[in-house]
């Protein structure tokens, strides 16, 4: 939760626009998601890849455009790309700076493929990966605490494009709160149904665990689908005789 804190901090400044993909504009800060910030008159944009929050910074010479993302992979590749057609096309009107946590797959050089093809593209965002990123010392997850050496950071050749580096942040830690389970779903301890808040605090709608913010997530995918299928079932059940 603290990350969501340090990313809504910088998007509080006048001269900034803040822009994350939709599925990180419901997560939940200490001061409510991005999509609150948004309805309290800060400039908070939904974009769809990387290469959109550079557009904004093109077209908004005057501001600071901060892209903020905690994505796995393939949206890794993705800002690393970004970033080196930033840094080869040399200073243009507007910065765009990133905030992001790039989780990687341990044990796992690279993914599988199965073209020559795919391998020679796949080679080649790995090199823009490792050119861009470099491991953090440790992480902390939502849920699950810090685990070494889990996560990406952008490398000190790019510090001009991070917003961790231009920007004064708290970094104040932010535990998620008691009753919320995360860390027992993520470990397959507990079912999402098991959960204390599960559908009646947290809800798709106003989600206080970080499972049930996307609809990718756990909790969101077992509310929408299982739960409702046992209950639809149970109803549907002839009563006994």
């Amino acid at each position: 939760m603290g990350r969501i804190d340090d990313g809504l901090s910088i998007a509080e400044r006048p001269e900034v626009i803040f822009a994350a993909f939709g599925d990180m504009m419901r997560v939940p800060g200490t001061k409510g998601s991005p999509l609150d910030h948004q309805a309290r008159g800060m400039d908070v944009r939904i974009v769809y890849s990387p290469l959109d929050a550079l557009k904004l910074a093109r077209s908004n010479p005057g501001r600071h455009v901060m892209f903020f993302a905690i994505r796995v992979d393939r949206e890794g590749r993705r800002q690393a790309h970004c970033r080196l057609r930033i840094r080869a096309a040399g200073h243009f009107a507007g910065d765009c700076h990133a905030a992001a946590a790039t989780r990687r797959r341990p044990g796992r050089s690279r993914e599988p493929v199965q073209t020559g093809r795919a391998v020679g593209s796949n080679r080649a965002a790995l090199r823009a990966m490792a050119e861009v990123f470099e491991l953090r010392p440790y992480f902390e997850w939502r849920g699950l605490g810090f685990i070494s050496q889990s996560a990406l950071r952008i490398r000190h050749a790019y510090a001009d494009w991070d917003a961790e580096h231009r920007f004064p942040i708290p970094s104040v830690r932010v535990t998620d709160p008691k009753a919320a389970q995360c860390g027992e779903v993520l470990k397959g301890v507990l079912k999402p149904a098991q959960c204390k808040l599960f559908g009646r605090e947290c809800t798709p709608e106003r989600p206080v665990g970080a499972l049930m913010v996307s609809s990718e997530g756990s909790c969101a995918a077992y509310f929408n689908y299982e739960h409702r299928k046992v209950a639809a079932s149970a109803f549907e059940s002839p009563a006994p005789v």
